[in-house]
C-alpha cells in the first residue's frame, strides 16, 4: 500500500431517517414521565450525538484522522481505479467503535482499507438521549480518487 499517493475526500453525513421518538420505549404510569432507554438500540439520532477530536468539530477531526491513516490499496493504484465506499458504523456507549461494514464495495481493496482506517479512529465522545449513553450510528462515506 502506498500512503496517500492519491487525494482522498470524503463528506461525513449521518444517517437520519428516524425520528428521536421512535428510538426509545416510553412507559409511563400516573403521575410520572418516566421514559426507559432501549440498551440494546442502536440510535440514528439522538439529543447529544457523539463527537470526535477535542475541539468539537467532528467533521474536521474525522477528515484529518482519515488523510492521515489511510493507505490507497497497490491494486486499485495500480489498475487506477477510484471509488466511494461508504462505511455504516457504530459508535458504542463507551465512546469506542463497534460494529463497522461497508455500503458499497467497488473493488480493488478499498473496502478492505475503509473499514480497516474506520477501526483504528480512538475513543469517540459518546452519545446521549435523555441524560443516557447510547449507542449511535455514523455513516462515512471514503471516496478513493487519484491525483489527475
Amino acid at each position: 500500500m502506498t500512503k496517500l499517493l492519491a487525494s482522498v475526500y470524503f463528506i461525513l453525513f449521518l444517517f437520519i431517517g428516524q425520528s428521536v421518538a421512535s428510538n426509545v420505549l416510553s412507559y409511563s404510569h400516573p403521575g410520572a414521565n418516566n421514559t426507559i432507554i432501549d440498551e440494546g438500540k442502536v440510535f440514528l439520532r439522538v439529543e447529544q450525538m457523539p463527537e470526535f477530536g477535542e475541539d468539537g468539530n467532528t467533521t474536521d477531526n474525522v477528515l484529518k484522522f482519515i488523510q492521515k491513516n489511510l493507505y490507497y490499496p497497490r491494486e486499485a493504484f495500480d489498475n487506477k481505479i477510484e471509488g466511494t465506499v461508504p462505511v455504516k458504523f457504530v459508535v458504542e456507549k463507551d465512546g469506542s467503535i463497534g460494529e463497522v461494514f461497508a455500503l458499497n464495495d467497488p473493488g480493488y481493496g478499498l473496502v478492505d482499507e475503509a473499514i480497516l482506517v474506520i477501526k483504528k479512529m480512538p475513543k469517540w465522545k459518546p452519545g446521549k438521549q435523555q441524560g443516557n449513553l447510547v449507542r449511535v450510528w455514523f455513516t462515512v462515506p471514503i471516496r478513493f480518487q487519484l491525483k489527475q
